[in-house]
């Protein structure tokens, strides 16, 4: 195991030291009021000192002999940490792309765009969430589920069904939309983010590519958590749990019980982990 040439030569050094030691101190005990006891032959003081300078001279030889190769394997031990998170980090980036590569939205927006997408309106550019120009919205909702077609379209027929109510039409079913497409967008922004700096990760600490890493998998954790949510509602839809399937008001309370305490925190934090993530790559 690397880094042990030194702890052995020390751990050596220290126990032969230590027996010397004691030796010195055995010779030089007194009883109570009384005389020392007698010293054993060859357990003289002046043969014992010289005996611990001879071992300090030697162990500091040791040392020094052994310093050069001990330093070369730490730094390699290093520069193998260093490899190993930024590989990593770059595989994160591949299974990225291998993802999305060969996605497409279906032509009816997974059933999604009459029943929901056609009724809500994106604050930011005024347009219906069915437009073209709010295509990368609606691909960040189907990527926060991994686009999985099955569970896309089973949450969209929830999402339909509260976008029926009169008390929950255009809210409801625009925060669903909108926490899974918030999500995956940090994780975009964040992934994108280091891969623009891949070159330069070398440069970082160990410390701070640590950071970098576990800033990135807490983002990739609460996309998980989302995927979840969303999995336990469509599961809890069908098996119609507190007779949440044909009663609106009912499945959006039961919705709002696991998203309020679940989602919501999870909104800010992909956000301040994006922003810690930043800052990071702004030292480079």
């Amino acid at each position: 195991m690397r880094k042990n040439i030194l702890n052995n030569t020390f751990i050596t050094f220290i126990l032969m030291a230590s027996m010397l030691t004691a030796c010195d101190q055995n010779s030089n005990l007194t009883t109570k009021g009384g005389p020392k006891p007698p010293v054993a032959v060859g357990d003289a003081p002046s043969q014992i000192n010289t005996n611990i300078e001879d071992l300090l001279a030697q162990g500091n030889a040791l040392i020094q002999e052994n310093l050069p190769l001990a330093q070369t394997e730490i730094k390699a031990e290093k520069q193998e940490t260093t490899k190993d998170t930024i590989d990593a980090l770059n595989k994160k980036y591949k299974d990225y792309i291998t993802q999305k590569s060969d996605k497409k939205e279906e032509a009816s927006q997974y059933g999604m765009q009459t029943g929901v997408f056609d009724k809500l309106t994106n604050t930011k550019n005024k347009k219906k969430y069915s437009d073209d120009e709010n295509k990368s919205l609606r691909n960040n909702f189907y990527g926060s589920l991994n686009w999985d077609k099955t569970t896309i379209e089973d949450f969209g027929k929830i999402i339909a069904q509260i976008e029926t109510s009169v008390f929950f039409k255009g809210t409801w079913p625009k925060d669903l939309i909108d926490a899974g497409q918030i999500i995956q967008e940090e994780f975009d922004k964040a992934i994108n983010q280091i891969n623009s700096k891949k070159d330069k990760l070398d440069s970082l600490s160990d410390e701070k590519l640590k950071e970098l890493k576990e800033t990135i998998d807490q983002i990739e954790l609460s996309k998980n958590t989302w995927s979840k949510f969303v999995t336990d509602i469509i599961k809890d839809h069908k098996d119609n749990k507190d007779s949440i399937k044909d009663n609106k008001e009912k499945l959006v309370y039961h919705i709002k019980k696991k998203y309020d305490p679940g989602i919501k925190p999870e909104l800010q934090k992909v956000k301040d982990a994006n922003a810690s993530i930043k800052k990071i790559l702004d030292e480079i």
